[in-house]
């Protein structure tokens, strides 16, 4: 997973395509007139592998700029390497080599899949073969609560097995791990949010019967109709079921001050603030720099977001 996430190209200039190194993948044929391409399971699979542990975030309002995001990324303080790289001017994708650092941010801070950069929210996804930039994936990771469990039961070899029955377990967290809170075990799952969660499991122990209450975190709605996560279908405005809510702007009411002794800390919700990230690459933006714009610590008005948010040369969606 390291050698994906510190893959760097050798080649300088364009990559020349080699026919006699490259392995013959994929079939061809006509469909309604069209030429057609198609990759099996088993083919897309072993592509989708090569970019390991990958997290889509998606900025629904406006994104914030490429250092603004750097430093986030940074303060979250991973344990190994990760990249990100802007997919477009809405969505961009990061890449972890450890597991641990996936779950971390695929949870969101306090069981939420939302983190807000510079007061800009950003809704975290896991990515698939099957990832659509108009589109947001019904695949969340949620967490529940496994009521009363039995305590011999905290353990991870029979959490995962539990877990695997709601969806795709993913991790617990401390308490659990520790046994220091034996009333219930807490456990993160990637489920569909379409569908109903399971909120019992049989229980089977040395042949006696009991009922496992499963309590899950909030699970966000979602829309049907534009595809989307956070409301549901008849709530929905892109398809005239309610009034469109007027957009949002990020550049005003900012409280400036006059010195850097009683400015607050920089707003960047849920523990994502600091420095400077790994491997991410920003679309060229010109001379647009963060030069002369505030960071709400006494160095004047901001200048527009837009100078650094919406370069031409990427497509929003």
């Amino acid at each position: 997973m390291a050698d994906v996430v510190r893959e760097k190209s050798t080649t300088k200039g364009n990559l020349v395509f080699e026919q006699d190194k490259i392995p013959n993948i994929s079939s061809v044929s006509v469909a309604n007139g069209l030429s057609s391409i198609s990759f099996s399971g088993e083919e897309s699979e072993r592509l989708a592998a090569s970019l390991g542990h990958a997290i889509v975030g998606k900025f629904s309002h406006s994104i914030p700029a490429a250092h603004q995001i750097q430093k986030a990324l940074r303060y979250i303080n991973f344990k190994c390497g990760y990249t990100w790289k802007y997919i477009n001017a809405k969505h961009i994708l990061i890449q972890f080599e450890d597991l641990a650092d996936y779950a971390r941010l695929l949870g969101g801070p306090k069981g939420t899949p939302v983190w807000y950069i510079d007061r800009h929210p950003m809704r975290v996804f896991k990515w698939s073969p099957q990832f659509d930039v108009f589109c947001e994936s019904p695949i969340a990771a949620i967490w529940c609560n496994l009521i009363a469990l039995s305590i011999h039961l905290f353990d991870t070899g029979a959490l995962f097995a539990i877990g695997k029955l709601l969806g795709t377990p993913i991790q617990i967290d401390q308490a659990t791990a520790m046994k220091t809170r034996l009333f219930f075990a807490r456990i993160c799952v990637e489920i569909d949010i379409t569908k109903a969660p399971t909120e019992e499991i049989v229980l089977n122990l040395c042949g006696t019967e009991t009922i496992l209450h499963v309590r899950w975190d909030k699970i966000p709605p979602y829309c049907y109709e534009c595809r989307h996560v956070g409301h549901l279908s008849e709530a929905c405005y892109a398809h005239g079921k309610r009034a469109k809510p007027e957009k949002r702007n990020y550049n005003t009411n900012l409280v400036v001050h006059s010195s850097r002794e009683n400015a607050p800390h920089p707003h960047v919700s849920s523990s994502m603030n600091g420095n400077a990230y790994k491997g991410g690459q920003e679309p060229n933006r010109g001379d647009t720099t963060a030069q002369g714009v505030s960071n709400l610590q006494g160095q004047g008005p901001r200048k527009p977001l837009q100078q650094l948010v919406d370069p031409p040369d990427i497509l929003g969606t």
